[in-house]
């Protein structure tokens, strides 16, 4: 597993960039959802001034508020900003000579502090998620 290790973490930091940075394109809905927060804000300015009737206000207030929950409904989730600084730093040393220094102990904690999960199918691994 050490010898594939920066392999791995370089396509996993690869990969979860290209992924938060596809969901921040695609997250268009903010110049939208302020459009529609400015339009209910100005359909109940008239309908307090008494400019808008109460049947009006309603069709509209509906209106708006249908297309607002749509807009939420399609936003797409943007992954946290994540700090690879120190993973980086890891897969640059030389983790093989650093790896057979330590005791057994200190290797499982090394490998508890490096990775969060890896997925296994039919014995090989997968995929795995650093922490």
């Amino acid at each position: 597993m050490l010898s594939g290790l920066r392999e791995s973490a370089n396509k996993y930091i690869a990969s979860y960039e290209l992924k938060r940075n596809e969901a921040m394109k695609q997250d268009d809905t903010k110049p939208q959802l302020d459009k529609w927060n400015k339009r209910l804000s100005k359909i109940k300015e008239l309908f307090v001034s008494d400019l808008l009737p109460l049947e009006e206000y309603r069709k509209e207030y509906e209106a708006i508020h249908k297309a607002l929950e749509e807009i939420k409904g399609s936003i797409k989730l943007v992954p946290p900003k994540r700090d690879f600084t120190e993973l980086k730093k890891l897969i640059e040393t030389d983790i093989e000579t650093m790896y057979e220094s330590l005791n057994q102990t200190e290797k499982r904690e090394f490998w508890a502090s490096l990775i969060k999960k890896f997925y296994v199918f039919n014995g090989i691994i997968t995929d795995i998620e650093f922490a």
